[in-house]
């Protein structure tokens, strides 16, 4: 009998052990899925977060551009005014490389006398003729002869009013005796000394046939005749007359002839309170001895030439 009581006894007592067992096993069970669950769910949490943060930024840079630094430069325009001597300079009488010829200029005895002087002035401008047409066919500028007038007055046709001096105008060159019977270099030197002033009004005339005469006194106009500038304008355009000259009377007459002209030269030019519109004597002889000894049209270049040389 006790035996079948213990049997009642343990029976129930096992049952309740049992469930407590399982219970307790539920329970283990239970806490290791919320943890499983819960640990999966930081971790997806942690990603979605990143994303977030990614997908934010990407955001604010789409919806506000990043601002980049620009430094925007702004450059002063400045405008350089045209060189108001380029054209002259660039014209073919100034750069072209080109000498006249050495050849003899037979001229008749000088005898100062009107007709006589005449004669002597028409035989030494045909020579000038003779020189210089071969040059400018060269140039392939258009040739015309020039005409010389003794007694230097000219009528208001020349754009100036009559007056008695030695001048170029519209293809004629006046020569008033005076400018030539009164050289500085003495009575021999006369003879060269108006074959000289004669050659430096044809270089005058070599300005107008290639277009850089009507260029300068445009030029003058624009800057004012007697304003620096056109002052300035003025002295290179003679110079270069100047050295036309001596290019000529080198090429054409024996060195005792050339070296009168030469001192006739050196005397010649702008005068002490004289307007500043020729140069001075000694850049006026320079730049005949200039054409004289280098014989090229490009060393006759005034325009390029510092205004210490011009002056």
């Amino acid at each position: 009998m006790s035996g079948s009581h213990r049997q009642r006894h343990l029976g129930p007592s096992v049952a309740v052990l049992v469930v407590a067992l399982v219970a307790f096993i539920g329970l283990i069970i239970a806490v290791r899925v919320m943890r499983s669950d819960g640990t999966e769910r930081v971790g997806e949490t942690s990603t979605a977060s990143d994303h977030a943060v990614v997908v934010t930024t990407a955001l604010a840079q789409s919806a506000a551009p990043s601002v980049t630094a620009t430094t925007t430069q702004t450059t002063a325009t400045t405008t350089t005014p045209a060189d108001p001597l380029a054209p002259m300079a660039a014209n073919p009488l100034s750069s072209a490389v080109q000498s006249v010829a050495r050849r003899g200029c037979p001229l008749p005895p000088w005898i100062s006398d009107p007709v006589a002087m005449q004669q002597f002035l028409q035989a030494a401008l045909a020579c000038l003729d003779t020189a210089w047409q071969p040059v400018l066919a060269a140039l392939k500028v258009p040739f015309q002869p020039a005409r010389v007038a003794l007694g230097g007055v000219a009528g208001d046709d020349c754009g100036r009013p009559p007056e008695r001096n030695s001048f170029y105008c519209a293809g004629t060159i006046y020569l008033d005796p005076a400018s030539f019977l009164g050289t500085n270099a003495g009575p021999q030197a006369v003879p060269a000394a108006a074959v000289g002033l004669l050659a430096h009004e044809y270089g005058h005339h070599l300005q107008q046939l290639s277009g850089l005469l009507p260029a300068v006194v445009t030029a003058m106009n624009e800057a004012g005749r007697q304003s620096p500038l056109g002052l300035e304008e003025s002295r290179r355009t003679e110079l270069q007359a100047q050295c036309l000259a001596g290019m000529f009377i080198g090429a054409s007459f024996d060195a005792g002839s050339v070296r009168l002209a030469q001192q006739d030269n050196w005397s010649r030019g702008d005068q002490p309170g004289s307007t500043p519109d020729h140069g001075q004597p000694a850049n006026f002889g320079m730049w005949f001895t200039r054409g004289v000894d280098r014989d090229s049209l490009d060393v006759c270049n005034t325009w390029t030439a510092p205004a210490s040389s011009v002056s």
